[in-house]
């Protein structure tokens, strides 16, 4: 799909949320407050307390070298794939032989030459002796394009043992392009097992092929390949049916020359595995660290991370040593290179006693997860122990929900809740759940509310409370013709259904007719739930109505994704005025794309109404909320208050000079945000400066080479001015004078509003019947749950 075309249609259904799974909170009172083996990472604050015992250590690579890929350990030795460019075009591939205290040998695999390109395949294997094997592949750019797989095996001092050529092995001939060399392994006989994404080949310690286990259908491919508890070699299948996903650990059998015995990993959600030991199975990831699977699939956490400052969210490796540590690779992004990190059992005795600060959520957001680890790593006082559900199973998800909603009403709820659109959030603040944050920010000699955008806090007020706080936000608004306006700039549904009809133009095409109902709820007032009340008997709702029957009920996005014709006539349609409405969803001050499908004729206004609003809906990014039972109120908002400091990134450009050195332009910033704009207002006034920043790069020579911006409209690249001062100003203008938050009305859509509107579009039902059902219904459901 044409890149702006997608972002068009993702936008267009931003707010319009699916259900998720909740966190599944348990008592802190409760002594018997174990985690669950299939619902995520549930624990207390008694419980998070015995995942301190470990301590982490980080290792880098040896000063100036670069890892590649998985890190192995044994002996208190660590081994990397290490690849090294020269100034000449010439490359150069070594292991790492290191621990602790620095670099202990260098064993050189291959080298480059200018015209050459390699890289190593898979994960280097050490054995129990110390020899280290590894794959290294030169790639062949010939039209045969049989690239060279070598294996290379060298004793425990570095010394070479032997280099064999492996390509008619590691080569596969299929047409399937998924089906490329991605890992390898080798059983306790001696058998190569090579893992090609799209298949298993089996190869005898001679080199002879033995067998391969394909995959069954294209709907699925193989990866993680590892050996059980068991020391079996086994493989991950993961396969799509029905609209489901399944995993599955299957066994290798050299002797069947086949498949061996089956793990069903689908409950556990494992889409990546590590090797097993002692009672597990297999390892994989969890939102806070690793879990354990057993044999009939229940899974356990058994190492959280997140509470130890460690963020796992690019961790490439994992493996369990024999005394009881754990060893990872991952990516780190501040250093942009990969580290290693050793997670070593202590004494309970003489871990330092901290504070716990539960918090609450679906599946954590990876910028979430990392300032959770930046603030556990940094306090010495608290910790941040998280509760997340991360199953995507309906059925799971709704028994979740369910749970989740009684320990809520219950008064057991974490410290802080990370807020989904999908909560009916105005339900638990009615019931007095959460904290006004206002005492808590006004106590805080950091920051003020004077700190914070006005329109932020005003949208997430209730009833002159903040009762949570977004660290980020979007702004949604649309635009349309000057001519189809009021005097006040508003979009009315008579005005705009009027225009379609007279122009033969469409009102919202990318829209299914639930999708152009929801909208319209959405941007107006038919559901009050601050206020506990509800409007849904009015011309307005009707027109609505009217207008939603007639989009299609469904749109077939494969057959319109195949037709070139579809695609190109929806990029210009707004220009060429086929289309009256256009998404524009503000993130960031970025608007030259969204500027180029617009051309130079629209305004910004309301989704179409006849009773509107408001003309933009403020998204929060992370949301976040704190107990009014929680004991560390402040301790939680200093939290709060980190992460909406991490919005916004500044870092400095760098360019390379003729002679491969780089270089740093200190007083050429370039910012990026993190899920949205920030709330904070020198940040928000730092992004708005450079909005108007030229685009340029730096060339060999240091010297500033300035572009324009072009963009592809259908099948043309046009050129975008850059924005002058005063349009950046109306952009700021329109976003902060956004103070209507999304509220989200998912479940009372689903409980009471579909089953009337679904008779009303099966002609069964009358536009005023179906009103006045919905407004009778509504009515009755918020006065019993709000």
């Amino acid at each position: 799909m044409n890149k702006s075309i997608k972002k068009t249609l993702c936008v267009l259904t931003a707010v319009l949320v699916a259900s998720a799974g909740f966190a599944s909170c348990k008592s802190k009172n409760d002594p018997n407050n174990n985690q669950s083996s299939q619902s995520g990472v549930v624990q207390s604050a008694e419980s998070a307390k015995s995942t301190l015992a470990f301590k982490p250590s980080e290792i880098l690579a040896p000063e100036g070298s670069a890892i590649n890929g998985s890190v192995a350990y044994r002996d208190g030795l660590y081994y990397a794939c290490s690849s090294k460019y020269n100034d000449d075009g010439t490359s150069e591939a070594k292991v790492l032989v290191f621990d602790e205290s620095g670099l202990k040998t260098e064993i050189p695999v291959n080298k480059c030459s200018a015209e050459e390109w390699g890289t190593f395949m898979g994960e280097l294997k050490i054995g129990d002796d110390g020899s280290v094997t590894v794959v290294y592949m030169l790639y062949d750019n010939s039209d045969e394009g049989k690239n060279k797989y070598t294996l290379y095996k060298f004793d425990k001092d570095g010394n070479q043992i032997s280099s064999e050529d492996m390509s008619d092995v590691f080569n596969i001939d299929s047409d399937d392009d998924r089906a490329y060399m991605s890992n390898f392994l080798f059983d306790k006989d001696g058998n190569l097992i090579i893992n090609f994404s799209s298949s298993i080949r089996v190869v005898s310690p001679t080199g002879e092929k033995l067998f391969d286990i394909p995959m069954e259908n294209e709907n699925s491919y193989i990866n993680s390949l590892i050996t059980t508890n068991a020391g079996v070699p086994a493989f991950l299948y993961t396969e799509w049916t029905s609209g489901e996903t399944k995993y599955t650990l299957i066994e290798i059998d050299v002797n069947a020359r086949g498949k061996g015995k089956t793990y069903d990993l689908t409950a556990a959600m494992a889409y990546i595995v590590y090797p097993g030991s002692g009672d597990f199975v297999c390892y994989t990831k969890s939102d806070t660290g690793i879990s354990g699977i057993r044999a009939d699939g229940s899974r356990e956490n058994v190492l959280n991370l997140l509470n130890l400052g460690v963020d796992n969210s690019g961790s490439d490796s994992f493996v369990v040593n024999s005394d009881g540590s754990f060893v990872m690779s991952m990516w780190d992004m501040e250093t942009g290179s990969t580290k290693i990190v050793h997670v070593k059992p202590v004494d309970p005795s003489t871990v330092k006693e901290k504070k716990i600060i539960t918090l609450g959520c679906y599946s954590i957001p990876w910028n979430l997860r990392s300032a959770i680890a930046d603030f556990n790593k940094k306090n010495d006082e608290f910790v941040i122990a998280t509760m997340s559900y991360s199953d995507t199973n309906d059925t799971a998800s709704d028994a979740a929900l369910t749970k989740f909603n009684n320990e809520l009403l219950t008064g057991n709820i974490p410290d802080i809740l990370l807020v989904d659109p999908t909560m009916p959030y105005q339900s638990y603040v009615a019931k007095g759940l959460f904290a006004d944050l206002y005492p808590v920010i006004d106590a805080d000699p950091d920051m003020s509310r004077e700190d914070i955008l006005p329109n932020v806090l005003t949208a997430l007020e209730t009833d002159g409370k903040l009762m949570s706080m977004a660290t980020s936000f979007t702004v949604q608004t649309f635009a349309t013709k000057p001519e189809f306006v009021d005097n006040e700039g508003y979009l009315r549904m008579s005005a705009a259904s009027e225009a379609a009809a007279s122009t033969g133009a469409s009102l919202g095409a990318a829209m299914n007719r639930e999708d152009f109902l929801k909208m319209g709820i959405y941007f107006s007032d038919y559901i009050d739930l601050k206020n506990r009340s509800c409007n849904f008997d009015n011309d307005s709702f009707k027109l609505l109505l009217n207008e939603s029957k007639k989009h299609p009920e469904t749109i077939d996005w494969d057959e319109w994704m195949n037709d070139p014709d579809s695609q190109l006539n929806m990029e210009k349609a707004f220009i060429e005025g086929r289309e009256l409405l256009q998404s524009v969803n503000f993130s960031s001050f970025d608007f030259y794309s969204d500027r180029a499908h617009l051309g130079d004729n629209y305004v910004f206004t309301n989704f179409p109404s006849e009773s509107p609003v408001t003309k933009s809906i403020l998204t929060p990014g992370i949301r976040l909320a704190i107990s009014e039972k929680s004991a560390n109120k402040q301790a939680a908002w200093d939290f709060i208050e980190e992460v909406m400091k991490k919005t916004l990134h500044a870092d400095p450009y760098t360019w390379w000079s003729e002679d491969g050195a780089s270089h740093t332009v200190e007083d050429d910033i370039r910012y990026d945000t993190f899920d949205g704009l920030p709330v904070i207002k020198k940040d928000f006034e730092t992004l708005k400066e450079h909005a108007t920043d030229r685009n340029h790069y730096y060339d060999e020579k240091g010297k500033a080479v300035y572009e324009d911006r072009t963009v592809w409209i259908a099948d043309s690249e046009v050129k975008v001015n850059d924005m002058t001062k005063e349009e950046v100003q109306a952009i700021a203008d329109s976003i902060t004078s956004c103070n209507t938050a999304l509220e989200s009305y998912e479940e009372i859509y689903n409980t009471i509003i579909k089953d009337e509107v679904q008779n009303f579009w099966a002609g069964t039902t009358t536009a005023e019947q179906a009103a006045q059902m919905v407004q009778s219904r509504v009515s009755l459901y918020i006065s019993e749950h709000y």
